[in-house]
């Protein structure tokens, strides 16, 4: 039997836990949803919830119920535009209902649903399909992982983004706006993913609604801006 044969009883079990909440020793609370989840589980894999769970020194820690006040989000199947950097709200484009959902997904499943790539060709690049989509789910959910401290929900956004990247542009310009929006400056690791795909697929970056969208994102000019200076030689 292989080392991945042997694991995969564990990770079923680990899996049939999420749906059952079967042993449950501490909730979480988001909107009208109580998840009835577990330690072992979920505070190895969280910075945030290594700390709140600590009975001595927060409320949450003692109670057992961590509660995220989240709401529905923004509809962005209704965007006919990439969402404007001034327009971003981290209650509506990040922390919704359905992406804390989906974090409790990923604690159990290493794992998370996400829609189809619908492949979208340059041809096609219009304002209405690179403001919805895959990719800028993927971009909620590295956010969302930076926020409670997910470095393995981080990596697998990034992994996952980089591979929808080479079918698919649809939720490209949401998904800019969310990625520098929503993370710090000092968290590279989205950014820099978006910088080397749009320098890879240039005439991506060429496109007229592209164009747009990333013009709004003075630190991804710049950061395209000096990625030219050292492909051209001329940086010092």
């Amino acid at each position: 039997m292989s080392s991945k044969d042997s694991k995969e009883p564990l990770l079923g079990t680990i899996a049939s836990l999420h749906e059952s909440g079967a042993y449950s020793d501490f909730k979480i609370v988001c909107g009208p949803e109580t998840y009835n989840v577990h330690r072992n589980i979920v505070c190895p894999q969280s910075d945030f919830f290594r700390a709140a769970c600590r009975p001595h020194t927060f409320r949450e820690g003692k109670t057992g119920i961590v509660t995220i006040p989240a709401n529905a989000g923004r509809d962005m199947g209704a965007l006919s535009s990439p969402l404007a950097p001034e327009e971003f709200s981290w209650d509506l484009d990040v922390e919704d209902v359905k992406t804390i959902k989906a974090m409790i997904h990923y604690f159990y499943h290493h794992d998370y649903p996400s829609d189809k790539p619908t492949h979208v060709d340059h041809a096609k690049l219009t304002s209405a399909n690179i403001a919805k989509g895959v990719l800028a789910e993927h971009a909620k959910m590295y956010a969302i992982g930076e926020k409670y401290g997910i470095a393995g929900l981080k990596g697998l956004a990034a992994k996952r983004f980089g591979e929808d990247f080479q079918n698919t542009f649809a939720g490209l310009g949401t998904a800019i706006v969310i990625a520098f929006k929503s993370t710090p400056e000092t968290d590279q690791t989205l950014r820099k993913l978006i910088v080397d795909k749009l320098c890879s697929y240039r005439w991506v970056a060429a496109n007229g609604v592209v164009d747009e969208a990333v013009e709004q994102i003075p630190e991804l000019v710049h950061s395209l801006y000096r990625r030219l200076l050292g492909q051209t030689g001329t940086s010092r």
